[in-house]
């Protein structure tokens, strides 16, 4: 009973969805070969720092301007850039956002499928039905294999998660939705969001800022920054650069100017064709349910 409700209500909820938005940003989640090779492999590549002369640039000026059903825009940055912080100013304007953080913390809770799959993984990480953080970090630390084995068990459970949470918005009506991802390009996500946001710093200012929030020496705070994949990627892959080397109050200044632009590419429709609603809904729940068997988002 509980499987007929749950689908009927997919059913439901389908009626507010657009089919051809769906058709196109779902066939770029499909494309298995937009999906990267594992996150050490891009984090070990080495080029300098950039820092963009705009604080708010387009670097795609000749793309299409086009509206959509919804709009999904992709935002990252590097370590101690000032992400969380524009995060959190999108959540005090009501935009929706989803938190991938919040999605693996939410998956790696006691008790749940992705735990065991991990303690399957990974014997010791989990005790008492409780994930030991601790320990998986020092499980898979320096070790190449381990951690396209994490990539190969979380995989699955993330992008099971992630199509609930944007197919969510997407069948509520949601005109605007920020999906907040530290690792953005490196799986890849950008490719199904209209647009990419990076939230940049000059280098002096990320390692002074890294160095101050984590208590740590500047040796140490470089190699935090190195583990990432290198801003300067990011800025050239962005639509929209935000250089955040000041204060809040400069990078809220520059928000509020960001915003209003983002509304207006985005727009409500509701109610299409019957056979768009019913196909929609099955679409949303097929690719919630190949995911969940491993069958998705690998390669």
């Amino acid at each position: 009973m509980c499987r007929y409700a749950r689908t009927g209500i997919w059913l439901f909820l389908g009626i507010a969805v657009h089919i051809r938005y769906i058709s196109e940003r779902f066939e770029a989640v499909l494309n298995r070969s937009h999906w990267p090779a594992p996150v050490h492999a891009i984090a070990e590549t080495s080029h300098p720092p950039v820092q963009h002369s705009a604080a708010l640039s387009s670097t795609q000026a000749g793309r299409k301007q086009r509206k959509t059903e919804m709009l999904l825009v992709g935002l990252t940055g590097g370590i101690a850039t000032g992400k969380s912080t524009v995060t959190a100013w999108f959540r005090t304007k009501n935009v929706a956002v989803i938190d991938c953080d919040q999605l693996v913390h939410d998956l790696q809770k006691p008790g749940t499928r992705c735990t065991r799959a991990l303690d399957r993984a990974f014997p010791g990480v989990v005790k008492n039905g409780a994930l030991d953080r601790a320990a998986l970090g020092a499980a898979i630390f320096g070790d190449v294999s381990k951690r396209r084995k994490l990539d190969a068990v979380m995989r699955p459970f993330i992008a099971q998660a992630l199509i609930q949470a944007i197919g969510y918005h997407f069948c509520v009506g949601t005109s605007l939705v920020i999906l907040d991802a530290p690792l953005l390009f490196e799986f890849k996500l950008d490719k199904i969001c209209a647009l990419s946001i990076v939230v940049a710093a000059a280098p002096e200012t990320q390692l002074k800022r890294v160095v101050a929030r984590d208590a740590i020496d500047e040796e140490a705070a470089k190699k935090r920054i190195a583990a990432q994949m290198p801003l300067a990627l990011k800025l050239d892959r962005c639509d929209v650069a935000l250089q955040n080397d000041t204060s809040k109050v400069a990078l809220h200044a520059l928000l509020d100017m960001l915003l209003p632009r983002l509304r207006k590419r985005a727009r409500r429709r509701y109610f299409v064709s019957l056979p768009g609603f019913v196909f929609v809904a099955v679409l949303i729940y097929t690719f919630s349910y190949l995911a969940r068997r491993d069958r998705l988002f690998l390669g």
